[in-house]
């Protein structure tokens, strides 16, 4: 679908897409399409055929399990991100008509990696995307489903100010945006003193955000419990204590959370897409002793997008036949370096793979 808001289009939409980034009116379109504008007709999707769409975006997602160990990368033997023991939930949906992308983010600070995905931009680096956000208007994820008529939602584990994205979550593209501290509410005093919410407690405030939503809806959740292996946010008997190293275990942590919500989401809202990926890899820790004056290698692995991949599983878990024939057709696993996620209504910014159509 190159069309992503009235009158605004992706001009490159051909199989193979060389100008991924490009957008502009339908004239433009035409001309670089060689298309005819009175045939090119708004192409919505019926209402009734509309899945809901639920992003997923996971907190410093390592798909390799690459980890630190003694300030070097050393990858653990566990089979890497969909390894059916450590994360059987997202396992299952990677092999249930989904499209598994390669993605990667440059250099820190890795929160870029958030502001690329939810507006669609170019994440530049050292911080200079997120100051450039202010006041802006973007062509996000959720206005391109408003566009298409979607209720649009958000769910934080993490205050909005933090990074900076409540210049993005509260331009207004998303309807509806929580976010809440439990460990400053009574009743919670058993929780870790932080401001950041476990995924158990956010995946249960996003099932209470959407399950009354009547229109199709578009709905975001934030995870944040992989982001910092080495501090944990819910109670200790959450975990899997059998597991580690910490990081293997914050994945397990997620994944149980995952399988909760893909169960409520067949109960309740059973014509869905599922989308999960990570905001961005586990970033490298530089400790000031490893290095005597300026150290150069220190220096690019700081900043080095080697170290920022990330993976996005795209499922579809409805009925709905020519849907699921559509991901069945489009099912393939692809490795490649993107400096902008790919997946559904941004497609356009796919460098090479074939793409899930509606």
């Amino acid at each position: 679908m190159p069309q992503i808001l009235k009158d605004i289009f992706y001009i490159d939409s051909r199989d193979v897409i060389q100008f991924p980034y490009f957008v502009d009116s339908r004239d433009v379109y035409c001309k670089f399409s060689e298309c005819e504008e009175e045939v090119m007709a708004e192409q919505m999707v019926a209402k009734q055929d509309m899945p809901n769409s639920v992003l997923v975006m996971m907190g410093s997602f390592s798909a390799n399990l690459l980890l630190l160990k003694d300030q070097d990368f050393s990858e653990e033997q566990n089979g890497g991100a969909f390894n059916a023991t450590t994360m059987p939930n997202l396992a299952r949906l990677n092999e249930l008509c989904s499209t598994n992308i390669g993605v990667n983010f440059p250099g820190v600070p890795t929160i870029l990696g958030w502001f690329g995905i939810e507006t669609g931009n170019f994440p530049i680096r050292h911080g200079i995307g997120i100051t450039q956000q202010r006041g802006k208007d973007h062509l996000t994820l959720a206005k391109f489903f408003n566009y298409l008529g979607y209720t649009t939602v958000y769910t934080s584990s993490a205050p909005p100010e933090f990074d900076a994205k409540h210049n993005i979550l509260y331009n207004g593209d998303f309807e509806n945006v929580q976010y809440c501290c439990p460990t400053k509410a009574p009743g919670f005093e058993n929780f870790t003193n932080s401001d950041w919410d476990a995924d158990r407690i956010t995946k249960d405030q996003f099932e209470l955000q959407i399950q009354n939503i009547s229109t199709h809806f578009f709905a975001n959740w934030f995870t944040i419990d992989t982001h910092s292996s080495q501090q944990v946010f819910d109670q200790p008997q959450y975990y899997d204590e059998t597991i580690s190293p910490k990081y293997v275990k914050m994945t397990n942590y997620f994944d149980k959370q995952l399988g909760k919500l893909v169960a409520f989401l067949k109960g309740n809202h059973s014509n869905a897409i599922i989308v999960v990926m990570g905001d961005h890899d586990q970033r490298y820790a530089i400790s000031p002793s490893m290095c005597s004056g300026w150290d150069t290698e220190c220096a690019n692995k700081a900043v080095s997008e080697d170290y920022f991949g990330t993976t996005t599983t795209e499922a579809y878990i409805g009925e709905d036949s020519a849907l699921q024939q559509q991901f069945n057709l489009n099912k393939s696993t692809i490795n490649f370096l993107t400096r902008i996620p790919s997946f559904w209504p941004f497609s356009g910014n796919l460098h090479a793979t074939q793409r899930c159509r509606w």
